[in-house]
């Protein structure tokens, strides 16, 4: 059997691998489903708002892959 620690940190690669990848699927079937991902012809505000939403979750997922690897949030059990 494995030891927990390795367990734990197996656990913290594949939830820091799904939440990242689960971000991108949703933000680019959002931005390519509405027509907010690529600028055709410049940038508009709906393009603006689409891209401050991106940075602000893209912020929330780093932090929430930081603090599982700082140990504050592991993974359950």
């Amino acid at each position: 059997m494995m030891e927990n620690d390795i367990r734990g940190f197996l656990k913290r690669i594949v939830w820091s691998l799904a939440l990242g990848l689960f971000w991108l699927f949703i933000a680019l079937s959002i931005g390519l489903y509405t027509g907010l991902l690529v600028p055709e012809h410049g940038v508009h505000t709906p393009q603006i708002i689409f891209y401050i939403f991106l940075a602000v979750t893209f912020a929330w997922v780093a932090f929430t892959i930081y603090r599982m690897w700082k140990g504050k949030t592991p993974p359950k059990d």
